[in-house]
């Protein structure tokens, strides 16, 4: 299969399969909000943050051995990708020993970590069964890697989602016969370790003479293990900052408002969350291509394909913005009833954490794609120091858990990712004069700026009664939106390169 073939295979099965899971877990939500307590749903978010900080034992070694696969895998060379996958394997058998340990020494201390009024019985329990799920697959994961670098991402993504969908029907049927959060933990267990032995099996048929002869690997080249140490380096240092950033909310919340908060909070992060992991999916298949590509192209070549990025970006941002905005209260109120329903000025909170986190993703996917972790580590850890104080201080001023995380990691976006991460590309990869950049860039952020402030004034006009209604509001919504867009940004080379790309079938050729 050629490069731009992958490419399609990879983004439009990462579109299929992450929508499928996505409504699954919003039909599983259902279940717990109606068979369990909102205690539970909140549990459920406390631990998943608690995992996010046990992964910083991972050490950034996943990027960083992706971005070394990338070379062997183009020149097909089974020897050096063999000795890389070796180097692979052996760092996450201990990487899922460190994990565990460590967690079991964090599970003593789990109750401190949510407020007294919150009840949950057997805490320390049912978070053994979530680390246990967690940790079996470190043991498999150099065999999604090696798929990912190759641009087999649909192979992965199929068994993901195919496991995960039939997952969340079984613990839909467990919650509702035996209304028991520790069922729901095994039955993820046993469903993780199927995925993993299944994935195994598969790169093991793609790649029969790497992995069956891994053992006999020859060992890295010392410029190798350099080039991958400082990578591991700076990646370590960016997942610092983004697990802080991104996996303190529910600890905060939980600590200063209780977990009756984390679950309503939840609802809303489901839905983000959901969104950005059906767009991550979508966006790291072309970043595969992007680091593939980017061996052989010159620094105007690179722009290009940023700028190009940046409008897809953009485009995609400006639709979600609008249908969260609108909708999101409509929707949430079909779903699981008015009472879980949170403040406008949060909804608003939210929208703007989420754009000015996808306005980054260009640039922070490009990064990946050169392989500059190692320039981004002192940046990651000023932006993880930062974001947890604007969210104390936050909290303080308002008073209100959910509105100070918000605020913490708005303000640490604005004042230390905003510049920071575009300098490093264009300083250390690109290579150019960042005045294209900068240029496209605050003309995105004055549209969103502009499109929030008027969606604002318009979320009490909107009454959505059923499920057909939402629907309607939302083709209506997206097609006005995208229209808008097209129409302002009709200049911009991002939309003219995008186009030409299409047009000419390609998305690596224009």
């Amino acid at each position: 299969m050629s490069s731009k073939n992958k490419t399609i295979a990879n983004v439009t099965w990462s579109f299929i399969m992450r929508i499928m899971v996505l409504v699954g877990q919003f039909i599983l939500q259902s279940f717990f909000v109606r068979y369990l307590s909102i205690n539970y749903l909140g549990v459920n978010g406390l631990f998943t943050n608690v995992i996010s900080f046990l992964s910083f034992a991972e050490l950034g070694i996943g990027a960083a051995v992706t971005f070394a696969l990338y070379k062997p895998l183009s020149e097909q060379d089974d020897e050096a990708i063999a000795s890389v996958m070796n180097f692979y394997k052996k760092a996450y058998r201990i990487i899922g020993f460190v994990v565990f340990f460590v967690g079991m020494i964090v599970m003593t201390f789990l109750p401190a970590l949510v407020k007294k009024t919150s009840d949950v019985p057997n805490i320390r329990y049912l978070f053994l069964i979530y680390l246990l799920g967690t940790v079996s697959s470190y043991f498999f994961t150099y065999y999604r890697s090696l798929l990912i670098a190759n641009q087999q991402s649909y192979i992965n993504i199929q068994n993901q989602a195919g496991f995960k969908v039939v997952q969340m029907i079984v613990q839909a049927a467990a919650i509702a016969l035996f209304h028991r959060y520790d069922v729901y933990l095994w039955i993820t267990v046993i469903f993780t370790v199927a995925s993993n032995v299944h994935v195994a099996y598969i790169a093991k048929k793609w790649f029969p003479d790497v992995l069956n002869h891994i053992k006999k690997a020859k060992p890295i080249p010392k410029n190798q293990i350099t080039e991958i140490k400082n990578n591991v380096i700076g990646s370590f240092a960016s997942k610092v900052g983004t697990v802080i950033v991104f996996s303190t909310d529910n600890l905060l919340i939980a600590k200063f408002s209780g977990l009756v908060s984390v679950g309503q909070y939840s609802n809303y992060a489901l839905i983000i969350q959901g969104i950005t992991t059906v767009l991550n999916e979508v966006y790291s298949s072309i970043i595969a291509t992007f680091g593939n590509a980017s061996l052989k192209q010159s620094s105007k070549a690179k722009e290009d394909m940023l700028l190009r990025y940046m409008y897809f970006v953009g485009l995609v941002s400006a639709l979600i913005v609008a249908e969260f905005e609108l909708l999101v209260q409509g929707f949430i109120g079909l779903w699981i009833g008015k009472d879980y329903l949170l403040i406008k000025y949060i909804v608003v909170l939210i929208i703007v954490s989420f754009t000015i986190t996808e306005l980054r993703v260009p640039v922070t996917g490009f990064t990946a794609a050169l392989g500059l972790y190692w320039h981004t580590r002192f940046k990651s850890l000023i932006e993880a120091a930062s974001n947890l104080i604007f969210s104390l201080v936050m909290i303080k001023i308002s008073r209100d858990s959910i509105i100070g995380v918000l605020w913490g990691t708005i303000l640490s976006n604005i004042l230390i990712n905003a510049w920071w991460e575009p300098y490093i590309l264009y300083s250390k990869g690109i290579q150019l004069r960042m005045t294209k950049y900068w240029r496209t860039w605050l003309g995105y952020m004055a549209f969103f700026a502009a499109e929030i402030a008027v969606f604002y004034y318009l979320l009490d006009l909107i009454v959505v009664r059923n499920y057909l209604e939402l629907v309607g509001f939302a083709v209506i919504i997206a097609i006005i939106v995208a229209i808008i867009f097209i129409l302002v940004f009709w200049n911009k080379d991002g939309r003219k390169i995008l186009f030409t790309a299409i047009s000419s079938r390609g998305f690596k050729k224009h």
